[in-house]
Protein backbone atom coordinates (compact mmCIF):
# COMPACT_ATOMS: atom_id res chain seq x y z
CA UNK A 1 0.00 0.00 0.00
CA UNK A 2 2.88 2.43 0.67
CA UNK A 3 4.21 1.15 -2.46
CA UNK A 4 1.33 2.19 -4.28
CA UNK A 5 1.00 5.68 -3.05
CA UNK A 6 4.36 6.65 -3.40
CA UNK A 7 4.25 5.62 -6.96
CA UNK A 8 0.84 7.35 -7.44
CA UNK A 9 2.97 10.47 -5.78
CA UNK A 10 6.15 10.32 -8.13
CA UNK A 11 3.84 10.34 -11.29
CA UNK A 12 2.24 13.40 -9.81
CA UNK A 13 -1.03 12.71 -8.22
CA UNK A 14 -1.28 14.96 -5.41
CA UNK A 15 -4.85 14.45 -4.12
CA UNK A 16 -6.68 10.71 -3.18
CA UNK A 17 -10.48 10.12 -2.76
CA UNK A 18 -10.90 6.95 -0.27
CA UNK A 19 -14.00 5.08 -0.13
CA UNK A 20 -15.38 3.80 3.02
CA UNK A 21 -18.35 1.11 2.65
CA UNK A 22 -20.95 1.06 5.26
CA UNK A 23 -24.17 -1.42 5.14
CA UNK A 24 -27.98 -1.56 5.41
CA UNK A 25 -29.81 -4.94 4.97
CA UNK A 26 -32.09 -4.09 2.38
CA UNK A 27 -32.86 -1.22 -0.18
CA UNK A 28 -35.60 -0.29 1.65
CA UNK A 29 -34.46 -0.35 5.20
CA UNK A 30 -33.67 2.21 7.40
CA UNK A 31 -30.52 0.69 9.57
CA UNK A 32 -27.31 2.41 8.24
CA UNK A 33 -24.91 0.70 10.29
CA UNK A 34 -26.47 -2.22 10.78
CA UNK A 35 -24.30 -4.89 8.65
CA UNK A 36 -20.59 -4.71 7.31
CA UNK A 37 -19.74 -5.21 3.96
CA UNK A 38 -16.00 -3.73 4.71
CA UNK A 39 -13.93 -2.53 7.62
CA UNK A 40 -13.31 1.03 7.64
CA UNK A 41 -9.88 0.82 8.88
CA UNK A 42 -8.29 0.21 5.81
CA UNK A 43 -9.62 3.36 4.27
CA UNK A 44 -8.42 5.25 7.30
CA UNK A 45 -5.03 3.96 6.96
CA UNK A 46 -4.52 4.68 3.28
CA UNK A 47 -5.80 8.63 4.42
CA UNK A 48 -2.95 8.61 6.77
CA UNK A 49 -0.29 7.42 4.62
CA UNK A 50 -1.83 9.51 1.96
CA UNK A 51 -1.85 13.27 4.49
CA UNK A 52 1.97 11.44 5.34
CA UNK A 53 2.95 12.30 1.70
CA UNK A 54 1.59 15.93 1.32
CA UNK A 55 -1.17 14.99 -0.58
CA UNK A 56 -4.38 16.03 -0.39
CA UNK A 57 -7.26 14.28 0.78
CA UNK A 58 -11.44 13.19 0.71
CA UNK A 59 -13.46 10.81 2.60
CA UNK A 60 -16.10 9.33 0.20
CA UNK A 61 -18.62 7.63 2.31
CA UNK A 62 -20.91 4.46 0.41
CA UNK A 63 -23.53 2.58 1.78
CA UNK A 64 -24.73 -0.87 0.17
CA UNK A 65 -26.30 -3.50 1.35
CA UNK A 66 -25.22 -7.15 2.28
CA UNK A 67 -25.68 -7.71 -1.74
CA UNK A 68 -24.52 -4.67 -3.13
CA UNK A 69 -26.75 -3.08 -4.16
CA UNK A 70 -26.30 0.18 -5.85
CA UNK A 71 -27.41 3.43 -3.35
CA UNK A 72 -29.17 4.95 -6.13
CA UNK A 73 -32.13 2.32 -5.59
CA UNK A 74 -32.58 3.02 -2.26
CA UNK A 75 -36.08 3.87 -1.04
CA UNK A 76 -36.77 3.40 2.57
CA UNK A 77 -40.24 2.65 4.30
CA UNK A 78 -39.22 4.60 7.11
CA UNK A 79 -37.72 8.07 5.44
CA UNK A 80 -36.78 10.11 8.31
CA UNK A 81 -35.59 6.93 10.23
CA UNK A 82 -32.95 6.25 7.14
CA UNK A 83 -31.89 10.18 7.72
CA UNK A 84 -31.72 9.29 11.08
CA UNK A 85 -29.03 6.38 11.03
CA UNK A 86 -27.45 7.92 8.12
CA UNK A 87 -26.58 11.14 9.82
CA UNK A 88 -25.23 8.99 13.32
CA UNK A 89 -22.93 6.50 10.98
CA UNK A 90 -21.50 9.85 9.27
CA UNK A 91 -20.78 12.07 11.65
CA UNK A 92 -19.00 8.87 13.57
CA UNK A 93 -16.88 9.31 10.20
CA UNK A 94 -16.60 13.35 9.81
CA UNK A 95 -15.32 12.85 13.66
CA UNK A 96 -12.68 10.69 12.74
CA UNK A 97 -11.71 12.45 9.28
CA UNK A 98 -11.25 15.96 10.50
CA UNK A 99 -9.15 14.41 13.79
CA UNK A 100 -7.27 12.16 11.08
CA UNK A 101 -6.90 15.64 9.05
CA UNK A 102 -8.81 14.85 6.13
CA UNK A 103 -9.22 17.55 3.94
CA UNK A 104 -12.74 17.28 2.21
CA UNK A 105 -16.11 15.03 3.19
CA UNK A 106 -18.30 13.73 0.33
CA UNK A 107 -21.49 13.14 2.63
CA UNK A 108 -23.65 11.81 -0.22
CA UNK A 109 -22.99 10.08 -3.16
CA UNK A 110 -25.59 8.56 -6.33
CA UNK A 111 -28.74 8.58 -3.82
CA UNK A 112 -31.07 8.86 -7.05
CA UNK A 113 -33.74 8.64 -5.12
CA UNK A 114 -33.84 10.07 -1.68
CA UNK A 115 -32.25 13.30 -2.86
CA UNK A 116 -35.61 14.16 -3.69
CA UNK A 117 -35.93 14.77 -0.09
CA UNK A 118 -34.61 18.32 -0.15
CA UNK A 119 -34.95 19.59 3.43
CA UNK A 120 -33.53 16.43 4.92
CA UNK A 121 -30.29 16.82 2.55
CA UNK A 122 -29.99 20.46 4.23
CA UNK A 123 -30.48 19.73 7.65
CA UNK A 124 -27.93 17.00 7.42
CA UNK A 125 -25.07 19.42 5.81
CA UNK A 126 -25.89 21.85 8.37
CA UNK A 127 -25.26 19.43 11.12
CA UNK A 128 -22.19 17.79 9.69
CA UNK A 129 -20.83 21.27 9.67
CA UNK A 130 -20.33 21.46 13.01
CA UNK A 131 -18.26 17.89 12.89
CA UNK A 132 -16.18 18.97 9.77
CA UNK A 133 -15.07 21.98 9.20
CA UNK A 134 -13.31 21.22 5.30
CA UNK A 135 -15.65 20.76 2.17
CA UNK A 136 -18.45 19.38 2.16
CA UNK A 137 -19.48 17.67 -1.00
CA UNK A 138 -22.49 16.03 -2.68
CA UNK A 139 -22.01 13.95 -5.79
CA UNK A 140 -25.22 13.11 -7.95
CA UNK A 141 -25.46 10.48 -10.70
CA UNK A 142 -24.44 11.21 -14.51
CA UNK A 143 -28.23 10.99 -15.37
CA UNK A 144 -29.54 13.14 -12.45
CA UNK A 145 -27.19 16.30 -11.98
CA UNK A 146 -29.85 19.02 -11.15
CA UNK A 147 -30.51 18.92 -7.15
CA UNK A 148 -32.29 21.40 -5.28
CA UNK A 149 -29.99 21.99 -2.55
CA UNK A 150 -26.95 22.35 -4.70
CA UNK A 151 -26.27 25.29 -2.71
CA UNK A 152 -25.81 23.45 0.49
CA UNK A 153 -23.25 21.72 -1.25
CA UNK A 154 -19.65 23.38 -1.54
CA UNK A 155 -19.35 22.00 -4.49
CA UNK A 156 -21.48 20.11 -7.68
CA UNK A 157 -20.11 16.64 -7.31
CA UNK A 158 -20.58 13.94 -10.13
CA UNK A 159 -20.49 10.47 -10.78
CA UNK A 160 -19.12 11.02 -14.37
CA UNK A 161 -20.05 7.87 -16.66
CA UNK A 162 -21.82 9.83 -18.93
CA UNK A 163 -22.16 7.50 -22.21
CA UNK A 164 -20.27 9.07 -24.98
CA UNK A 165 -22.34 7.34 -27.68
CA UNK A 166 -25.43 5.47 -28.45
CA UNK A 167 -26.31 1.81 -27.26
CA UNK A 168 -25.71 0.16 -30.57
CA UNK A 169 -28.21 -2.24 -32.63
CA UNK A 170 -27.63 -6.16 -31.48
CA UNK A 171 -25.88 -6.70 -35.01
CA UNK A 172 -24.25 -2.94 -35.00
CA UNK A 173 -20.14 -3.06 -34.24
CA UNK A 174 -19.08 -0.15 -32.52
CA UNK A 175 -16.70 1.98 -33.75
CA UNK A 176 -16.38 5.27 -32.35
CA UNK A 177 -14.10 7.94 -33.32
CA UNK A 178 -11.68 9.81 -31.81
CA UNK A 179 -13.88 13.09 -33.47
CA UNK A 180 -17.02 11.56 -32.03
CA UNK A 181 -16.04 10.89 -28.24
CA UNK A 182 -13.92 14.69 -28.13
CA UNK A 183 -17.68 15.95 -29.84
CA UNK A 184 -19.24 14.21 -26.70
CA UNK A 185 -17.48 15.27 -24.09
CA UNK A 186 -17.16 18.55 -24.93
CA UNK A 187 -20.82 19.01 -24.94
CA UNK A 188 -20.85 17.49 -21.47
CA UNK A 189 -18.54 19.90 -20.97
CA UNK A 190 -20.77 23.08 -21.57
CA UNK A 191 -23.70 21.35 -20.06
CA UNK A 192 -21.79 20.99 -16.38
CA UNK A 193 -20.32 24.59 -16.81
CA UNK A 194 -24.07 26.24 -17.39
CA UNK A 195 -24.78 23.90 -14.24
CA UNK A 196 -21.98 25.22 -12.54
CA UNK A 197 -22.99 28.85 -13.22
CA UNK A 198 -26.50 28.33 -12.63
CA UNK A 199 -25.47 27.42 -8.62
CA UNK A 200 -22.40 29.07 -8.43
CA UNK A 201 -20.45 26.00 -7.36
CA UNK A 202 -17.53 24.34 -8.32
CA UNK A 203 -17.87 21.19 -10.73
CA UNK A 204 -16.21 17.72 -8.94
CA UNK A 205 -15.78 15.09 -10.74
CA UNK A 206 -16.13 12.58 -7.63
CA UNK A 207 -16.01 9.08 -10.12
CA UNK A 208 -14.96 8.86 -13.79
CA UNK A 209 -14.04 5.73 -15.81
CA UNK A 210 -14.35 3.51 -18.49
CA UNK A 211 -13.68 -0.17 -18.58
CA UNK A 212 -11.49 -2.30 -20.87
CA UNK A 213 -14.45 -3.53 -23.09
CA UNK A 214 -16.35 -2.99 -26.35
CA UNK A 215 -19.05 -1.19 -24.70
CA UNK A 216 -16.79 1.34 -22.95
CA UNK A 217 -18.29 4.45 -24.33
CA UNK A 218 -21.83 3.68 -24.32
CA UNK A 219 -21.46 1.82 -20.80
CA UNK A 220 -18.99 2.85 -18.57
CA UNK A 221 -20.13 1.78 -15.36
CA UNK A 222 -20.36 -1.76 -16.26
CA UNK A 223 -20.24 -4.71 -18.59
CA UNK A 224 -21.27 -8.02 -19.97
CA UNK A 225 -19.67 -11.47 -19.22
CA UNK A 226 -17.79 -12.80 -22.35
CA UNK A 227 -17.41 -9.39 -23.93
CA UNK A 228 -14.81 -8.26 -26.20
CA UNK A 229 -11.79 -6.66 -24.85
CA UNK A 230 -11.12 -3.41 -26.36
CA UNK A 231 -8.31 -1.14 -24.32
CA UNK A 232 -7.61 1.34 -26.95
CA UNK A 233 -10.74 2.40 -26.96
CA UNK A 234 -10.95 2.72 -23.48
CA UNK A 235 -7.87 4.76 -24.00
CA UNK A 236 -9.41 6.82 -26.99
CA UNK A 237 -12.66 7.66 -23.98
CA UNK A 238 -9.91 9.34 -21.19
CA UNK A 239 -8.68 11.40 -24.23
CA UNK A 240 -11.50 12.87 -25.07
CA UNK A 241 -12.00 13.44 -21.02
CA UNK A 242 -8.72 15.06 -20.89
CA UNK A 243 -9.35 17.17 -23.72
CA UNK A 244 -12.82 18.48 -22.64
Amino acid sequence: LQALLERAHGNGVRSVTVPVFGCQTSVTSSDVGACEVASPEQSFRILEKAIALGMTTALLPIVVTPGWDWRGLFDPKDVPGWFATYQAWLIRLANRAAALGVSELIPASEFKGLYRHTDRWRALLRTLRSHFKGPLIVTANWDHPELGFWDESDAIGLSAYFPLVKKPGRKVVLGATQVELDQAWVRIRDSLLALSKKWKRPLYLTEVGYHTMASAAWSPWGWTPGERSDPELQARCFEALRKA
